[in-house]
């Protein structure tokens, strides 16, 4: 069970983390268009939010991976290779 909060909990901050890099990346090479705003009217207003995905899908996604790979781990057995 110790195995099962470490491999989640590390998920977890690799998942943060790779959002953080992606959302710094993404904004830093922004650039908008002024042409665009002037076809709209002049609005140039840019709007931001949290997108409509959540963490919960993954996570459950890694958490059975993980369950499944450690389940046929254990029901397969390794022989020794006789030299």
């Amino acid at each position: 069970m110790k195995k099962l909060f470490i491999f989640m909990g590390s998920f977890l901050v690799l998942y943060i983390l790779v959002e953080w890099v992606s959302g710094f990346v993404l904004t830093a090479m922004y650039t908008p268009s002024i042409i665009q705003g002037v076809q709209t009217g002049g609005s140039t207003v840019t709007q931001f939010g949290m997108s409509n995905g959540s963490i919960i899908l993954p996570l459950l996604s890694a958490v059975g991976a993980y369950a499944i790979a450690n389940k046929l781990g254990n029901n397969i057995r390794f022989s020794k290779v006789a030299s």
